[in-house]
C-alpha cells in the first residue's frame, strides 16, 4: 500500500471533499488523483498523476480516504487528506516506489531508514542483471522459427519439402 497525505486548510471537513481516482487511458500508465469540492460541477482543487500504476477500486465510493488533524490549532490547525492506494504488483513481490507523484524528484529507496535487506539489494540487482543478460543471449542464439507451407487450402502440405 501507499498513502498520500495532502495538507488542507484549517476547519476542512470530510464532507467538503470528494476524492477520485481516475484511470489513465493507457492500460499500463498510472492513474490520476483528483480532489473536488463537494457539489456538482465544481472544478478540481487538485489533480496529480501518480508515478506508478495502482489497483483501481471496483466502485467510485470504494476509494479509501479520510480527513485527519495534521497539527494542533496553536500551530495553524491544518488538516490532512489521507488517501490509501494499493500498488499494482505481482503477488509476493514488494515494490519500492522511487516517488509517489510523476512530478516529484526520485529518491533512492535504499536510503530509506529501517529498510530491511537494503545492504543485499545491490548484490541482488547485479544477479538480476546477469540473469537478464544470459536470457537475452539465449534468445539471440535461438534458431529462426521454421516456416510451414500451408498451400492454397490453408492446411500444412507435408510433402512440400520433398517435392522441392
Amino acid at each position: 500500500e501507499v498513502e498520500l497525505a495532502l495538507l488542507l486548510p484549517p476547519a476542512t471537513r470530510a464532507k467538503d471533499l470528494r476524492p477520485e481516482l481516475r484511470p489513465s487511458p493507457e492500460p499500463a500508465a498510472a492513474a490520476s488523483v483528483l480532489v473536488h469540492r463537494s457539489g456538482a460541477g465544481a472544478a478540481p482543487l487538485l489533480e496529480v498523476q501518480l508515478a506508478y500504476p495502482v489497483e483501481l477500486p471496483d466502485e467510485e465510493d470504494e476509494l479509501a480516504w479520510e480527513v485527519t488533524d495534521y497539527e494542533p490549532d496553536s500551530l495553524g490547525g491544518r488538516r490532512a487528506l489521507r488517501i490509501t492506494l494499493r500498488k499494482r504488483a505481482l503477488p509476493g513481490v514488494v515494490v519500492w516506489w522511487t516517488r509517489a507523484l510523476a512530478t516529484e524528484a526520485e529518491i533512492d529507496p535504499l536510503s530509506i531508514p529501517g529498510r530491511r535487506r537494503a545492504a543485499k539489494a545491490e548484490g541482488m540487482q547485479s544477479v538480476w542483471e546477469q540473469a537478464q543478460a544470459m536470457f537475452k543471449q539465449k534468445v539471440a542464439e535461438r534458431a529462426p522459427p521454421a516456416m510451414l507451407d500451408l498451400g492454397e487450402g490453408g492446411e500444412a502440405d507435408e510433402g512440400a519439402e520433398e517435392r522441392e
